[in-house]
């Protein structure tokens, strides 16, 4: 059970990114048409639907099939959150502050959850790979936070 709850945890911050890159598009080309909001239209399809494929194999294999609609219901909120986001909740924020704070979380989230997925297995590759993306997200969150704080 530890294990595919891990794989949707780890399935889930793709469907995240993709689906925010999705309705950010699809908010986007409601104001016109262009070269950038189509690619990030291909682009966070591909990467936040391509996952589903995992878990349309592995979460019915190991008899928790309500897991693939978790994961499905992951998406859509993250399509229809950024797709439907009040304009003046975009406008309140200044996002150049707050995308390193985002970033460095996943990066951070990633390091912890995968160097602790490895750490029975590969103790070493756990501590290098864990390290190198826990820290370095735990670096670029702080920064971000210290510059936000600042402000």
């Amino acid at each position: 059970m530890n294990d595919i709850i891990t794989t949707l945890a780890l399935v889930s911050i793709f469907h995240i990114l993709g689906g925010v890159a999705v309705g950010s598009s699809l908010r986007g080309l409601r104001n016109g048409f262009s070269g950038n909001k189509i690619f990030f239209l291909i682009w966070g399809t591909g990467f936040g639907c391509l996952p589903l494929s995992i878990g349309a194999q592995t979460f019915p294999k190991a008899g928790a099939p309500y897991l693939f609609g978790i994961e499905i219901f992951v998406l859509m909120s993250a399509i229809l959150g950024a797709a439907l986001m009040p304009d003046w909740v975009l406008e309140s924020y200044n996002w150049s502050d707050l995308s390193p704070i985002g970033f460095g979380g996943l990066f951070l989230f990633i390091g912890l959850i995968a160097g602790g997925v490895m750490l029975k297995t590969e103790p070493i590759g756990a501590l290098v790979f864990g390290c190198a993306f826990g820290g370095t997200g735990a670096l670029i969150f702080f920064l971000g936070l210290r510059s936000l704080l600042r402000r």
